[in-house]
C-alpha cells in the first residue's frame, strides 16, 4: 500500500487566526498529537511555497493514502474471518426486535450497528433514536491536476473557521503525487447526488429542502455558513481561496474535478445548529452512529474501537490491539 508521508502545515492569514492556531496546538497536545508552532523562517524550510502571517502549525506525522486500498484490505481480512458483505442490498425496514429486511434478505441479529452514513438518521428513527437530529447532505468536490506536480510537497491547510464544520479550501498532495484543491461543501438536495441527476428522489428533495429552509430561517450561523459554501460553486472562487495559502502556483493545471463525495452533516433540530462532534445513540439491541465528523476516515479506526468498547460490548469486552 502506498503512503505519502508528506506532513501538513496550517497557515494563518490574520491576527485572529493566529490565536486559533495556538488553540489547535493546545488541542493537539491534549490528544497526544505531535505538532509544532513554527515561525515564517522555519515554515520556509518545511514548505517553501506556503504563505502565512507570523506563525504556522506543523504536523510532521500527517500522511495521505488511498482509502479504497485500505478498505479493500480490511474487507479481505474480514472475509477470511467469515464476515459477509451483501452489497447492493439497502436497508428496507425493521421487522421485529431481532430482525431487519435488507435488500430481499431477512437478517437476524443479536445487536445491530447502524453506520449507514447519509441514511443513519432514518434507520435510527425506526429504532426510536435520532429524535432530535436530522442529516443534511453537502456535496464535496476537489479540483485535481492531471499528473504529478512538485510546486508544493506538503499538505497546506487554512486555519479553520470555528463556527463552520467544514475545513475550508486547502491543498492535498496525493499518494500518486497529483495535487488537489478543495473541497466544496455545497448544499445537495438529495442524498446520493454524486453526478448531475443521478439517484434523484423527489421525496428526498422535499425533505432536504424543508430541513435546509428551517435551518436557514432559524439559525444565522447556519445561514452564514451555507452562503459562504455556495460561493464554491464557482471554480474561480476555489482557485482564489487556494491562492491565499501559497506564494505562487499555476491555476491552469487544475482543469478537472475528481469524484464527488456527499458529507452526511448532522443538525440538531432543537437549535438548528450543525453538530460538531461524534454522536452515537443506542440500547442493548442496537447502536446508531449518527455523526462521524471530519476527518472521519482518519479517525475511523480509533472511533471504531470506542464504539465497540463503549456501545457494543461495554464492560463485557476489551478490544485487543
Amino acid at each position: 500500500m502506498k503512503i505519502n508521508k508528506c506532513g501538513k502545515v496550517v497557515v494563518a492569514k490574520s491576527e485572529e487566526e493566529i490565536e486559533i492556531l495556538f488553540e489547535l496546538k493546545r488541542r493537539g497536545d491534549k490528544n497526544g498529537v505531535e505538532t509544532y508552532i513554527v515561525d515564517e523562517k522555519e515554515l520556509k524550510e518545511i514548505e517553501s511555497n506556503a504563505r502565512t502571517l507570523k506563525y504556522a502549525l506543523w504536523s510532521p506525522k500527517n500522511s495521505t493514502v488511498d482509502p479504497l486500498e485500505i478498505l479493500k484490505s480490511i474487507r479481505q481480512d474480514l472475509e477470511q474471518l467469515g464476515v459477509d458483505f451483501p452489497f447492493s442490498a439497502p436497508y428496507r425496514k425493521k421487522l421485529d426486535s431481532n430482525s431487519v429486511l435488507v435488500g430481499e434478505n431477512l437478517i437476524e441479529y443479536e445487536k445491530l450497528i447502524n453506520s449507514a452514513g447519509l441514511y443513519a438518521d432514518k434507520i435510527a428513527k425506526d429504532f426510536g433514536f435520532s429524535e432530535n437530529y436530522v442529516i443534511v447532505p453537502f456535496k464535496g468536490l476537489y479540483l485535481e491536476t492531471e499528473k504529478e506536480c512538485s510546486f508544493i510537497k506538503r499538505n497546506i491547510y487554512p486555519v479553520p473557521n470555528m463556527r463552520n464544520p467544514f475545513l475550508g479550501v486547502h491543498f492535498t498532495v496525493g499518494v500518486d503525487g497529483r495535487i488537489k484543491i478543495g473541497p466544496t461543501a455545497t448544499p445537495s438536495f438529495w442524498k446520493e447526488n454524486y453526478k448531475r441527476l443521478s439517484n434523484l428522489k423527489l421525496k428526498e428533495i422535499y425533505e432536504t429542502t424543508k430541513n435546509y429552509l428551517s435551518c436557514l430561517i432559524k439559525n444565522k450561523d447556519f445561514r452564514r455558513t451555507v452562503i459562504d459554501e455556495i460561493k464554491k460553486y464557482s471554480r474561480s472562487y476555489i482557485l482564489s481561496e487556494a491562492e491565499k495559502l501559497v506564494i505562487s502556483y499555476d491555476k491552469t493545471i487544475f482543469k478537472k474535478y475528481g469524484k464527488s463525495g456527499i458529507r452526511a452533516q448532522l443538525v440538531n433540530l432543537r437549535t438548528y445548529e450543525f453538530v460538531y462532534d461524534f454522536v452515537v445513540e443506542g440500547d442493548s439491541k442496537s447502536v446508531h452512529i449518527l455523526n462521524a465528523v471530519s476527518p472521519a476516515f482518519t479517525a475511523s479506526l480509533p472511533f471504531t474501537r470506542y464504539v465497540v468498547e463503549k456501545h457494543v460490548f461495554g464492560d463485557r469486552f476489551t478490544l485487543l490491539s
